[in-house]
């Protein structure tokens, strides 16, 4: 199940676009007419402008980003962000996964994941019925030898509210960025997730 926390403000925009911007602004300021100022805001004159102080938006940059915390989501707020759990028992990362039991749809397998990894405490809407893709690697065994080839089918889940707080199978969690994700999976594992989020 790989759960994601959207981006919560807009990223930086490209030199190109800066640009372009610009060059809209101007253009578009040779056309404007300036009209009386009766009919623009007729009622001026019955009301107090209001003399309010200029807004400053919050910083892009927060304490997280500044202090490298990675286990609040509070951090690169124009970036997509991705839940990565701890096995407690093999120390490995990944994202909340479970085996398929016979009779169970891939859907109910990816919220059994979410439930055996975080519980109730937040709140996700699972994206679709059908797996975003799927990645063939060696199964790991709870004594981490490979046994065998296994495949991952991934579903997506968008973080909606709540506290995240881990069950006893997993001992510690982060939220990653793509890029950041590629320090817990293997390269062409990385490529693939990339490609999928």
């Amino acid at each position: 199940m790989i759960v994601e926390r959207l981006p919560m403000v807009a990223p930086p925009p490209e030199p190109w676009e800066a640009e372009y911007q610009q060059w809209s602004d101007e253009r578009r300021r040779k056309f404007l007419k300036k009209l009386p100022e009766g009919l623009v805001n007729p009622k001026a004159e019955f009301e107090e402008r209001d003399q309010g102080e200029d807004f400053e938006p919050a910083p892009r940059e927060t304490e997280a980003d500044k202090t490298g915390d990675q286990r609040t989501m509070h951090r690169r707020l124009d970036e997509f962000l991705f839940l990565v759990v701890q096995n407690a028992k093999t120390g490995q990362w990944g994202f909340p996964r479970r085996e398929h039991v016979e009779g169970e749809t891939m859907r109910d397998v990816a919220r059994q994941a979410m439930e055996e990894a975080v519980g109730d405490s937040i709140e996700t809407y699972l994206v679709g019925n059908a797996p975003l893709g799927h990645f063939y690697e060696a199964k790991t065994g709870a004594d981490g030898k490979e046994g065998g080839q296994g495949t991952n089918f991934y579903h997506r889940a968008q973080w909606l509210d709540g506290t995240l707080k881990l069950e006893s199978r997993y001992k510690d969690y982060k939220w990653l960025t793509k890029e950041e994700l590629g320090a817990h999976f293997n390269e062409e594992h990385h490529e693939f997730i990339k490609a999928i989020c």
